[in-house]
C-alpha cells in the first residue's frame, strides 16, 4: 500500500500531453511520463493522473461556472494547464491588449474557483522561440506573430503568479538552461525539451510537499497590488 497519494488533472494544450505522458501512456516523445517519474523517485507515493483535451481557459471557466465539473465533484490535488491553449485568441497586434485582459480575467476566475475547493494550479507557459519565423520587425505584418503573443502570455503569467500564488513553469528558462537549441525544433519541444520540462514540473510538485510529510504549501500571492 502506498504511503501517500496525489491526484493530478491536466488539460492537454500545446505539448502538455507529451510532457506528462510517456509512450506507454499515450504520449509520443518521451519513454516515461509523470506517473513513472514520481514512482521512481518516491516509490511510496500513488500518483493518479488524468489528462483530457483542453477546451481553453474560457471553456474551463464555463464548465466550473456550470457547477457540472469533475474538478468540483472530486477535486484533484493539482491542476496543470498550458497557456498554449490561448495563443489562437490573438489576432492583430492592435487588439492584443484586449486579448491579454480577457485571458487574465478568465484565468483569474478559474484560479479563484479552484482555490475554493482546495485545488492548486500550475500553468506552463510556451517558449517564445520560433526558429521558423524569427521576428525583426512588425512592419508590414497584419497578424500577431507567435513569438510576440508568447511573450505577452509569459508576462501575464509572471504577474499572475505574484498576485495569486499560482506556480508557473517557465519553459524558456528551462530550455535555455538545458542547452537552448538542443531542446527545440521550430517552436516545438523535442524529446529532450519535454523531458526537461517534466523534471521542472516534478520539482514544483516536490516543493509543494505532496511527495513527503511536510505541510502542503499554500498558493498565496506575495506581490499583489494594494
Amino acid at each position: 500500500m502506498a504511503d501517500r497519494s496525489i491526484s493530478i488533472f491536466a488539460e492537454d494544450a500545446g505539448q502538455l500531453g507529451d510532457v506528462l505522458r510517456g509512450r506507454d501512456e499515450g504520449g509520443s516523445l518521451i519513454d516515461h511520463g509523470l506517473v513513472n517519474r514520481i514512482g521512481e523517485l518516491y516509490p511510496g507515493v500513488d500518483t493518479r493522473l488524468e489528462v483530457r483535451p483542453s477546451t481553453g481557459i474560457t471553456g474551463l471557466k464555463a464548465e466550473l461556472e456550470s457547477g457540472d465539473s469533475p474538478l468540483l465533484a472530486d477535486p484533484p490535488d493539482l491542476l496543470i494547464l498550458s497557456i498554449a491553449s490561448e495563443i489562437d485568441r490573438f489576432t492583430t497586434t492592435e487588439r492584443a491588449p484586449e486579448t491579454v485582459a480577457a485571458i487574465e480575467s478568465d484565468l483569474r476566475e478559474v484560479i479563484t474557483a479552484l482555490k475554493a475547493v482546495g485545488v492548486r494550479t500550475l500553468v506552463c507557459n510556451v517558449t517564445t522561440v520560433d526558429h521558423d519565423d524569427p521576428i525583426f520587425t512588425l512592419s508590414g505584418r497584419d497578424a500577431e506573430p507567435f513569438t510576440v503573443s508568447a511573450q505577452r502570455l509569459a508576462l501575464l503569467l509572471s504577474g499572475m503568479s505574484r498576485e495569486t500564488g499560482i506556480s508557473v513553469v517557465d519553459v524558456d528558462r528551462v530550455i535555455a538552461e538545458a542547452g537552448g537549441g538542443k531542446t527545440i525544433e521550430g517552436r516545438l519541444l523535442n524529446r529532450s525539451g519535454c523531458e526537461h520540462v517534466l523534471e521542472e514540473i516534478v520539482r514544483i510538485i516536490e516543493d509543494y510537499g505532496f511527495l513527503d510529510d511536510r505541510p502542503l504549501m499554500d498558493q498565496v500571492g506575495v506581490g499583489a497590488a494594494s
